[in-house]
């Protein structure tokens, strides 16, 4: 049984390995992103399991001989990896407490985090959230959301769009990006998680003409849900990240708003995470050669615009809202560096403030578990969105407060009572502070 516990031992230290692997070394747009998500995010886990299973097989008899102290010495390297990878994640606190404070001009301070949250890593819904499924925002069958928020709700209040990713071509609502949606919808907010056309049925840019039709339906039937009009928030991840930054950039334009050319689409605030900013590689060359053969169904060089119009990287505008840009700095499946350049052209162009958090260690699809960096991510988004709705909603928030903060002035006129705000807004029983039944959430 030694064979055994040194088989799993070292099944266990290759998982750590590959979580601690440069994204270089992991191999870009490999699958072994997803392996290093569950051991990246779920370290500790991994760790109770490598000491039950020595100490069972200590125990037990099963670790003598030279297969058991191999087993025994391959444990030991992976809980050291562990506790490194664990170390990194414990630097994401600083990380999105800049980037907060890059978006909002005032010093952030993230509360501590829940250790109920981190025991019970699957992000189900609190029994404090309602959620209205399959609500129509279109004539597609794939025109489909589900709305999240508190039961008892009135309203109005400011409203998250969350768009799934999935490479154009797969993902469904309901997913990605929960624990956010959570807390939003716990603190009060209206949150739509929405479905689309996918590809290779549907041509870029139907998706993003779908997000916009929803951002336009949400708000022609804002009273229905109790929801705050004027404000409009999109988030998403991957391609949906993708799908967020545009429709942050390109708001009233009509060639995405066919039939529809009138509706309001704008959008007060965007939160992309680890998305595809730019469809293209350097040289010219599509990233991946299906975006050619079965998303935009047309090469670079047949329609190179077309191309251009797909990337938020290449259209960085002054006229925009607010953007806090995320990414894992381990991310093997979409390089940090989309999201880097996404920063850097839209701070170049000017306009309204641009944070960024590269959360050390992370990788795709960290977002969607109650883990370190999840959580952290979490919970300064929903600090940034709520301080952002509140400027908006008291006439503090708007256009030229947004670019005093581009050149580094403070545009709350009392910046140190907005680090005070920022700190307490976990624990404001009015923005959502949660009952024990709610924890787990």
């Amino acid at each position: 049984m030694s064979l055994v516990f040194l088989a799993l031992a070292v099944a266990g230290l290759g998982l750590t390995a590959n979580a601690l692997l440069s994204p270089e070394r992991r191999g870009r747009g490999g699958p072994r992103w997803v392996p290093a998500l569950f051991t990246g995010e779920l370290a500790p886990f991994h760790a109770a399991a490598h000491l039950g299973l020595a100490g069972g097989c200590a125990a037990t008899g099963w670790a003598g001989g030279w297969a058991g102290t191999a087993g025994l010495a391959a444990s030991g390297l992976s809980l050291a990896g562990l506790g490194a990878i664990q170390a990194r994640a414990g630097r994401a606190r600083r990380v999105m407490e800049a980037a907060a404070g890059e978006v909002l001009g005032a010093p952030v301070r993230l509360p501590s985090l829940r250790l109920s949250r981190l025991l019970r890593p699957y992000p189900r819904v609190p029994r404090s959230v309602e959620v209205a499924r399959h609500l129509a925002y279109g004539p597609d069958p794939a025109h489909q959301a589900d709305r999240y928020r508190l039961r008892g709700h009135r309203g109005p209040a400011p409203v998250l769009v969350q768009v799934h990713g999935g490479g154009w071509t797969g993902g469904r609502r309901g997913w990605q990006g929960r624990p956010l949606m959570h807390r939003l919808a716990r603190q009060g907010w209206v949150v739509f998680d929405l479905e689309y056309r996918l590809s290779p049925r549907a041509t870029f840019p139907d998706q993003l003409i779908d997000v916009k039709r929803a951002i336009g339906w949400i708000r022609a039937t804002a009273a229905a849900h109790g929801a705050d009009a004027s404000f409009v928030a999109v988030t998403g991840g991957s391609a949906g990240g993708q799908l967020a930054a545009l429709a942050a950039l390109t708001a009233g334009d009509p060639a995405y708003q066919p039939g529809f050319e009138e509706a309001d689409t704008s959008v007060q605030a965007c939160l992309p995470i680890y998305g595809v900013h730019d469809l293209l590689l350097e040289e010219g060359r599509p990233r991946w050669p299906y975006l050619a053969s079965h998303v935009l169904k047309i090469t670079p060089d047949q329609d190179p615009e077309a191309w251009r119009r797909a990337s938020p990287a290449r259209r960085a505008s002054a006229d925009r809202p607010p953007l806090l840009v995320a990414h894992g700095g381990a991310d093997s499946l979409v390089s940090p560096g989309d999201s880097r350049r996404l920063v850097a052209e839209l701070r170049a162009a000017g306009g309204p403030p641009v944070g960024y958090a590269e959360f050390p260690g992370a990788t795709h699809g960290f977002d969607s578990i109650h883990s370190v960096r999840g959580e952290r991510l979490a919970a300064g988004a929903a600090l940034v969105l709520t301080v952002l709705w509140e400027r908006h909603r008291t006439g503090r928030g708007g256009e030229g407060a947004a670019r005093s903060v581009a050149v580094g002035a403070d545009p709350h006129p009392h910046g140190a009572r907005s680090a005070v705000l920022l700190g307490h807004l976990e624990d404001d029983p009015l923005a959502g502070a949660e009952t024990a039944e709610d924890a787990p959430g």
